[in-house]
């Protein structure tokens, strides 16, 4: 009897423990949510003094309440870091950039665009700083990360060369800046045209008496629908001519030209 009764007291006590905990937790969200909201509004006044100060009371509430080592901490560090690199306090700024590339290197793991979008970060304060050679290993190490994760031609791929070149031409060494220069631009034409070939298959399986079948041959393929017979009356010409203009895309170059090739 005794044992059944000091159960259910223990059992009572936990129900009342987590509902006292969890208003607690809900506050101190919405303390910090209003927090990052006033640090926002200050920014953009420009009063980046004050924005600091509160930003800095958000990123100690984010510590209590999630630990040193996760995500969102990582996060109020680069905002933090951020407001300091507006101030012109780069060395007050490097320490907290250090800190946030190593708490999304623990939380998320070495090879996450996380990771790499910090290290991309930590390398602009370095170029600033003139730390040419510390900043040029850590946007390498991003791009290197960028392409294990998402390809050699994926999307941020052409982030971490044009800040590679960036770092080339503020040195004044042209020379090297030229190939990151160049590969980003055949990404980004190659990326052009993948992006027309969709629309073109859009375009094209919207059309009656047509089918997927033909896309990427060299003519179209008629199935055995018939056109409706109001289209049976209106000249081919005039079906050419609108679909050349309604699809042209490029610098005037037109998506049925493409096709035709």
């Amino acid at each position: 009897m005794i044992e059944r009764r000091y159960g259910a007291f223990l059992f009572v006590l936990w129900v009342a423990l987590s509902f006292a905990v969890a208003p607690g937790r809900a506050q101190s969200s919405e303390d910090i949510g209003a927090l990052n909201k006033q640090v926002d509004e200050l920014v953009q006044r420009g009063n980046y003094t004050e924005a600091t100060v509160l930003a800095l009371r958000a990123l100690a509430a984010v510590e209590r309440q999630l630990g040193p080592d996760n995500q969102d901490v990582a996060l109020h560090l680069s905002k933090v870091a951020r407001l300091y690199e507006y101030r012109g306090l780069y060395d007050d700024a490097e320490p907290l950039r250090k800190r946030a590339l190593a708490t999304m290197e623990q939380a998320l793991g070495p090879d996450h665009l996380g990771v790499a979008g910090s290290k991309e970060m930590l390398a602009r304060l370095y170029r600033i700083q003139r730390r040419y050679a510390d900043a040029e290993q850590l946007l390498k190490g991003a791009l290197a990360t960028r392409e294990k994760v998402v390809g050699l031609e994926g999307v941020g791929v052409c982030q971490s060369l044009g800040q590679l070149a960036v770092l080339h031409e503020t040195r004044g060494v042209y020379a090297d800046a030229e190939p990151y220069r160049t590969r980003c631009l055949a990404i980004s034409w190659r990326r052009r045209w993948v992006e027309i070939a969709r629309i073109s298959a859009r375009a094209c399986m919207s059309w009656p008496g047509y089918t997927e079948s033909w896309v990427g041959q060299r003519r179209p393929r008629r199935t055995a629908a018939p056109w409706p017979s109001w289209a049976r009356t209106i000249p081919k010409q005039f079906w050419r001519r609108s679909m050349r203009v309604n699809t042209r895309r490029l610098r005037g170059r037109s998506v049925w030209a493409a096709w035709r090739v």
